[in-house]
């Protein structure tokens, strides 16, 4: 009887210890979370030169089932854009960093970053080199800001940052009021119309494409992300560059 308190007793103080290690986790990735969501805005309005066309970056109220005149016409006919953001500046804050990645009406709003000698750097790092579960959206090191098909990363946050809401594309709604993605470098601010959304794994060829040299007459950017449960599934959103022409 005697023993099977202490058993009992053992088991009770091990339980517990696991919950209070597992809470603290929680709570550690928690605040961790916020606090990389609460860096990127602050990142997003030092840098964003103000324009006459300033647009919001909400996700709450841009899901209709059709898209508005405005929209149809940016993705046919983008207009030469000013540039929006103070490349520059950031690159002086990190050098690392070489664009910016915007999808309007999403929480796609995020520096980009290039380390060819250190390729996941910013897989588990901040924009300030510090720890962060989040990371920052990174580019492929077989490609550069010349390459036809620039592959960016980021995580599948489940909080919906970063690339999380990449898996919304999967609804053709949401693609259709959602159809372009902005990237801006030091060179200017490029539009980029998405032509497919592919669930895939790591082995897809796209993934490859454009990247020794071959050419197709086009020019593409591919955001991928992590997607279901499992590691080696990805989910790609293909996009290919607008002409820029004057109404």
């Amino acid at each position: 009887m005697l023993n099977n308190k202490k058993i009992r007793y053992t088991l009770i103080a091990v339980f517990s210890a696991l919950f209070v290690i597992s809470a603290v986790m929680l709570i550690f990735t928690l605040t961790d979370r916020e606090k990389a969501k609460s860096d990127f805005e602050d990142l997003a309005e030092l840098v964003v030169v103000e324009s006459e066309e300033s647009d919001s970056n909400d996700d709450s109220n841009t899901d209709s089932s059709e898209p508005t005149q405005s929209e149809t016409t940016t993705v046919s006919k983008p207009k030469p854009a000013p540039i929006t953001r103070n490349i520059p500046l950031l690159k002086e804050m990190n050098n690392e960093c070489v664009g910016w990645i915007y999808i309007k009406g999403t929480k796609v709003n995020y520096p980009v970053m290039y380390s060819p000698t250190n390729p996941e750097k910013y897989l588990k790092r901040n924009f300030y080199g510090n720890y962060s579960g989040s990371g920052v959206p990174f580019i492929d090191v077989r490609c550069g800001l010349d390459s036809t098909n620039t592959i960016i990363y980021g995580h599948n946050m489940k909080n919906l940052t970063m690339f999380g809401g990449l898996r919304k594309y999967l609804d053709k709604n949401y693609l259709k009021n959602h159809p372009v993605i902005e990237f801006e470098t030091e060179s200017g601010l490029n539009y980029y119309k998405i032509v497919e959304v592919r669930k895939t794994d790591i082995y897809d060829s796209w993934f490859t494409h454009n990247l020794a040299g071959e050419q197709d007459g086009k020019e593409y950017l591919t955001l991928s992300t992590c997607y279901g449960s499992n590691k080696k599934a990805r989910l790609l959103i293909i996009a290919e560059k607008q002409v820029q022409t004057e109404e």
